[in-house]
């Protein structure tokens, strides 16, 4: 819901992508970004899963940098990005801590994985906030494009 008198607020979940959480930002404006990242391996995770949170704090750099040369502030907050529970928890304190601020509120949904663009759903249209889609317009085919854009991208 948008209000004339609050901060512009965008609240992204991050997974392993890089454009379609900053290029909205090339178009609006934002005073504050809450990055929803997954809050880390386990000390007795396996090989894989520690893969994936290297990729998971590359990616979220990326972004942080992305996003301060647009000077926009950040804000990361980590919480259990594979189960929906907590991520919904998660993005419902977000939308009604920024409410009690009077911020105009907004989320991407489609810069993560699945359950945390479900989640983010839900929550926007429990708490009654908008939510947007990023469309790209080709999948990363290189090692080299996955690095630079994600895993999808928005060049033709």
């Amino acid at each position: 819901m948008k209000n004339d008198l609050g901060k512009t607020i965008h609240i992204v979940p991050l997974g392993h992508e890089r454009e379609r959480a900053v290029v909205p930002f090339h178009d609006r404006t934002a005073d504050l970004v809450y990055l929803v990242v997954n809050e880390g391996s386990p000390p007795d995770s396996n090989s894989e899963v520690d893969s994936m949170q290297l990729e998971q704090e590359y990616y979220t750099q990326m972004v942080v940098n992305d996003l301060k040369k647009l000077h926009i502030d950040v804000k990361i907050v980590t919480t259990d990005t594979f189960n929906f529970a907590p991520l919904i928890n998660t993005f419902s304190k977000l939308i009604l801590m920024e409410k009690k601020n009077n911020s105009n509120i907004f989320i991407n949904m489609s810069s993560s994985g699945r359950f945390a663009s479900v989640a983010a759903s839900i929550a926007g249209m429990a708490h009654d906030v908008s939510v947007y889609y990023v469309h790209s317009k080709k999948f990363s085919k290189t090692d080299k494009e996955f690095k630079e854009h994600g895993g999808l991208h928005m060049s033709a």
